[in-house]
């Protein structure tokens, strides 16, 4: 990636080695959304253009000898995404502090995972309004955008199909920053069937990596299942946009990039390269505790149409 097309992760390595940016490159690698994808400055609002409309008949192609083209014009449909307050607190105890110092460092290990963790489901499912705009109301609520969603089913919920997701990522542009995140279930039944049809062998792959980790891919895209540390679902089982399925789920996938899915914030720490990074400001708000914040206003652009992509209304069962 170029410098302007930095991750977090990228940005907190380029850094100082310190406690702050100790604590970024933990936010940074919780999640595997931050490890692909771009983070770039912005003011409070992030814009961009979309082709919308780009007719070619009669601007282009043959003509005779001694004719002339009929001109024409192509439109775009402007786009915008506004950040919003990310932070939180990273609170301890002065009791754990005197008394438990070796624990200090793991409480707010797990205090930064489970901020990137609400950062993570935000960017899928955030409804938007007052809250983080996620994928899913982009998907849901843009015309533009109509076009990128697959329906398991048409009156009811159904198991995921191998066709199913070929129609998917058919709506795609597909690069080595692309990713399909889904509930571990579905991501299972992606597996089963893999094994239950020979001609589907190729399709999902297991290959050990250069560095040992044995990643699962379908057609060379990462499938990663939509869970924490103790294993448990982040994403919602329930579409209530759906009511005669009131448990189906959905599969996500997404393309990372300057020209695809990034994310941006405004405000902020620029850190390496000019990447923004979250500030951490140590405060003692009282006598029985101190706390550290984190300060950041993010924000999630889909720059380019087929860059997200969605199937609804999967059955949460095998």
């Amino acid at each position: 990636m170029a410098d302007q097309e930095l991750t977090l992760i990228e940005a907190a390595k380029l850094e100082k080695p310190s406690y702050a940016t100790g604590l970024i490159g933990t936010y940074a690698e919780a999640y595997p959304n931050f490890a692909v994808a771009p983070i770039v400055p912005s003011d409070r609002i992030y814009s961009w253009d979309v082709e919308d409309d780009l007719p070619y008949t009669g601007s282009t192609g043959s003509r005779l000898v001694g004719a002339d083209f009929d001109s024409t014009q192509g439109n775009v449909k402007p786009y915008s995404s506004e950040v919003k307050a990310y932070g939180g607190k990273i609170q301890v105890d002065e009791y754990i502090e005197d008394n438990l110092p070796k624990s200090v460092a793991a409480q707010e290990i797990m205090q930064m995972k489970s901020f990137a963790r609400k950062a993570y489901i935000d960017t899928f499912q955030g409804a938007g309004g007052a809250d983080f705009r996620g994928i899913k109301d982009w998907l849901d609520n843009d015309s533009g955008f109509s076009g990128q969603t697959v329906n398991a089913s048409g009156a009811s919920q159904a198991v995921i199909s191998l066709d199913m997701l070929d129609e998917l990522i058919s709506k795609m542009v597909i690069t080595p920053f692309t990713q399909i995140h889904a509930n571990p279930i579905v991501i299972r039944k992606i597996w089963q069937l893999n094994r239950g049809n020979a001609s589907a062998g190729y399709f999902v792959q297991s290959a050990r990596s250069e560095v040992g980790q044995v990643p699962m891919a379908y057609n060379g895209i990462p499938l990663i299942p939509t869970s924490d540390g103790k294993n448990a679902n982040l994403f919602s089982v329930v579409e209530p946009d759906y009511a005669t399925t009131p448990t189906s789920c959905s599969l996500y996938i997404v393309t990372w990039g300057m020209e695809g899915a990034l994310y941006h914030s405004s405000n902020t720490t620029l850190g390496a390269n000019g990447a923004p990074i979250p500030q951490l400001v140590k405060a003692t708000p009282g006598t029985n505790y101190t706390y550290t914040r984190m300060k950041y206003y993010l924000g999630f652009a889909p720059t380019a149409i087929r860059c997200i992509g969605r199937i609804r209304y999967l059955a949460n069962s095998l």
